[in-house]
């Protein structure tokens, strides 16, 4: 995630009406989204980043680990399975002797024991080997990219946090008082601030007309002109047909349409 907390800017737009809403929400979304975390804020959501789980080599290879196999593929250490003794059928050998032969036979070479145990104990040292490797070359290394990641997340949303604490005025500031998360503070103000799709158009055109049926003559010229052309593009974001009316300002007839 190329991205930094330095770069969260200032809000440049204030929630301080209702009718400010629509505005102000795509302001809050458009810097999460530049910042790759609006799905973890966005309030119709429950998307929340995860801590990686530190990663414990665990020396037995696991639970699911299978038996040890020789490269035939059956099952190593198999013990040696001893039949019965039948009498020789060899005229003149007496059937002591022939128990004696299959005794011998029977009993395992100690040199050979300890050649296979430790042949058998290389190959689980290479194994284990093997895991060790990938477990400090590949395991460890992802949790830490992953931490890092997760760090960087939880310090955007510390920002985004503050950031809509900043965005909206004094007296809205009261109604997220016990809200903590950038999200918490998004729901909250849904609920106590948002008036709603038409009636929040109704607030932006009162507000046009307002200042329309305005008397110059004790007007700031100036201010007059920034107050209406805000009010207009509000109306306009809004998709408010009001934009496109005729207006009859003391007499004179003004065609709105500044586009």
């Amino acid at each position: 995630m190329e991205t930094s907390t330095s770069t969260f800017p200032k809000p440049s737009y204030v929630l301080k009406r209702p009718e400010d809403w629509t505005r102000w929400y795509r302001q809050i979304k458009n810097v999460a989204q530049l910042h790759y975390v609006w799905q973890y804020i966005d309030p119709n959501s429950n998307i929340i980043p995860r801590k990686p789980q530190r990663p414990v080599f665990n020396e037995g290879g696991g639970h699911d680990e299978p038996a040890e196999e020789e490269e035939t593929g059956e099952p190593a250490n198999e013990p040696n399975v001893i039949e019965a003794a039948s009498p020789s059928q060899t005229p003149g050998i007496p059937a002591f002797l022939d128990i004696i032969e299959i005794e011998e036979e029977a009993t395992p070479d100690p040199n050979q024991e300890a050649i296979n145990d430790a042949a058998l104990k290389a190959a689980k040292n290479t194994k284990l080997g093997l895991a060790l490797t990938r477990f400090e070359k590949v395991t460890v290394p992802n949790y830490e990219r992953e931490l890092r990641e997760f760090q960087l997340k939880t310090r955007l949303l510390n920002a985004a946090s503050t950031f809509v604490t900043a965005s909206i005025s004094l007296e809205y500031n009261n109604f997220i008082s016990d809200a903590v998360t950038a999200r918490a503070k998004l729901q909250q103000l849904l609920v106590k601030v948002y008036p709603g799709e038409w009636e929040e158009k109704d607030y932006a055109e009162g507000s046009l007309r307002k200042l329309l049926s305005s008397d110059l003559k004790r007007c700031n010229l100036l201010n007059w002109v920034i107050a209406v052309t805000d009010a207009y593009y509000l109306c306009k974001d809004l998709s408010s047909p009001l934009c496109w009316e005729t207006c009859s300002i003391h007499g004179v007839v003004v065609h709105v349409n500044w586009s």
